[in-house]
């Protein structure tokens, strides 16, 4: 059966978020401070103005890559979901005036258009190279290394879990509503159907959760927010920590 718009839509994302589930249980960074870097150096590209830094921070991560021989498929995969819904979402920006918010066949500077597309797609290279290499794991361990609340390192670490899950099943769903229709899907009732599934999906997300949260009480007998991760700080995380004071010390120049 030929897939939908929406189905695939969906499956795209669920394989990108998928990605983060890779594992690396020998990272030569200290997880807590790749966390940092990444977080910050995706929030200073992302406000850049210019094409030169996300450029830069674009050719950075291709290195990275390189460095710490991380699957080109999975890096590539996210990055260019990025590059390719941003350039379709700025592509607007290219029949709108300056002076008016009216639609004109009004060409606008390129750079402006340029520099958008870069810096998403800049900020998600430089994040998603730092996270697949510390690794789930590593992505939680950095997470309350950094103080962070107890709940939200768990709800990070099971929505990367689970988010691609209830992604599938709500393709399933559609896909099963859809081949029951006996005339050809319209705007109509696929807005009804969309709000079916949706029901249905957060309905089975609320009882698995009540389910996982009854089994991880029962089994626990410690209090979780004593427990500490010792990670060695090295001269490459020392390095990368001038190469995000680096990015930053450039935002501010250029």
């Amino acid at each position: 059966m030929k897939r939908g718009l929406t189905i695939s839509f969906l499956e795209e994302i669920a394989d990108t978020l998928e990605i983060l589930n890779s594992e690396n249980f020998s990272p030569i960074f200290n997880p807590s401070i790749a966390i940092f870097s990444a977080i910050i150096m995706a929030s200073t590209v992302s406000f850049d103005k210019g094409v030169i830094l996300p450029l830069f921070l674009i050719l950075v991560s291709i290195i990275m890559i390189l460095y710490l021989k991380i699957n080109l498929k999975f890096w590539v995969k996210p990055v260019f979901f990025t590059l390719l819904v941003t350039t379709v979402i700025s592509m607007p920006l290219i029949f709108i005036s300056k002076n008016n918010f009216l639609l004109k066949p009004m060409f606008l500077e390129m750079e402006e258009i340029l520099s958008l597309i870069l810096r998403a797609t800049a900020a998600s290279a430089i994040f998603t190279t730092l996270i697949i290499h510390i690794g789930w794991t590593g992505l939680l361990e950095g997470l309350h290394d950094l103080r962070l609340p107890e709940e939200f390192v768990f709800l990070i670490g099971f929505s990367i879990k689970y988010i691609p899950i209830f992604l599938r099943d709500t393709c399933k769903l559609i896909a099963a509503k859809e081949s029951r229709m006996l005339k050809g899907l319209k705007y109509s009732t696929a807005w009804s159907n969309m709000s079916a599934v949706a029901g249905e999906i957060f309905l089975r997300s609320y009882e698995k959760n009540l389910k996982l949260n009854l089994a991880l009480t029962a089994r626990t007998f410690y209090n979780s927010s004593s427990t500490s991760f010792k990670h060695p700080i090295s001269v490459r995380d020392v390095l990368l920590l001038a190469l995000t004071a680096l990015i930053v010390i450039a935002a501010v120049v250029l």
